[in-house]
């Protein structure tokens, strides 16, 4: 199948875009990000940001020959959507890189591997050509299997129960209370480093939502450098992403309205501190034992 060429759209002119977007126009565009973090979390923050700006509605992506092995075909005339592919090259001295990645799907962004010849290796550097994906509702043919471990029916007290697994397993202990004070007011969760304290008796998607969103918090002396409000916005929006991986519906209500700004650099690295901890908090989610 013919690929039509495409210019990899440049990242910068994405987020001045987005910086001079109307409120509601950087709210849906926002959310868009957050919702191909949630489907792409495997995938770098900088192709998550490319998916979701040339194909919004984006849940599952492929090169060609990952669809063809899954049964699937690229219908005809359909665009591909360019990503950057990351290309680990041998620079020998005063020597050009020698080897290229020859297939998209032998490059996904976190199984890139490549086999380097020879011991004159001076140097390995790792640049970057652009690929193409597809979107599965740009394929046809075979449907795919769905592998859950949770009912239809039950995803919330599932993930609870998975999500309060993972949280231990990380060494960070989980009390509740009847009433959380914070500041002067109440509050759904707490931080303590190493405790997260949540509310007894609400539901199990408020639950999930305030354990994710304490659990981001948790992060926060390693990982952020930002205001106080700056985090509050960072893990609201980790909490929406994460949900939004399993196929909840959480409330986006408080995420737009405090990252709405007009600072281009501030914007990238919230969006990008998001994408790094929904990964690593979907990660252990996946991988976490039934306690």
């Amino acid at each position: 199948m013919k690929k039509e060429k495409a210019k990899v759209p440049a990242f910068d002119e994405i987020l001045e875009r987005l910086v001079e977007m109307s409120e509601e126009a950087f709210r849906v565009q926002f959310l868009d990000y957050l919702k191909c973090m949630a489907n792409f979390w495997n995938y770098s923050f900088s192709n998550t940001i490319l998916i979701a700006s040339q194909f919004p509605n984006a849940t599952r992506v492929a090169g060609i020959k990952t669809w063809n092995k899954l049964g699937r075909r690229v219908k005809k005339g359909e665009k591909g959507i360019a990503i950057l592919v990351p290309v680990i090259a041998r620079i020998e001295k005063n020597q050009e890189a020698s080897e290229e990645a020859d297939d998209i799907d032998d490059a996904d962004d976190e199984n890139r591997e490549e086999n380097l010849k020879t011991d004159t290796v001076k140097e390995v550097v790792v640049r970057f050509r652009i690929g193409y994906v597809f979107d599965i509702s740009q394929t046809e043919g075979e449907p795919l299997p769905e592998l859950k471990w949770w009912n239809d029916g039950d995803a919330p007290s599932a993930l609870v129960e998975r999500i309060t697994s993972a949280i231990r397993q990380d060494g960070i202990e989980i009390a509740e209370a009847e009433k959380i004070h914070y500041g002067k007011g109440n509050a759904r969760g707490l931080s303590l480093g190493g405790k997260i304290v949540v509310l007894k008796d609400t539901t199990p998607l408020s639950k999930a939502s305030t354990l994710i969103h304490e659990w981001a918090h948790e992060y926060r002396k390693a990982c952020y450098g930002d205001s106080q409000a700056g985090e509050e916005v960072i893990a609201e929006a980790v909490a929406y992403v994460v949900l939004s991986h399993f196929g909840l519906s959480p409330d986006n209500s408080a995420i737009y309205i405090a990252s709405w700004q007009r600072d281009k650099q501030l914007l990238k690295e919230r969006l990008q501190m998001v994408k790094e901890l929904s990964a690593v908090i979907i990660g252990k989610i996946e991988k976490a034992s039934d306690i």
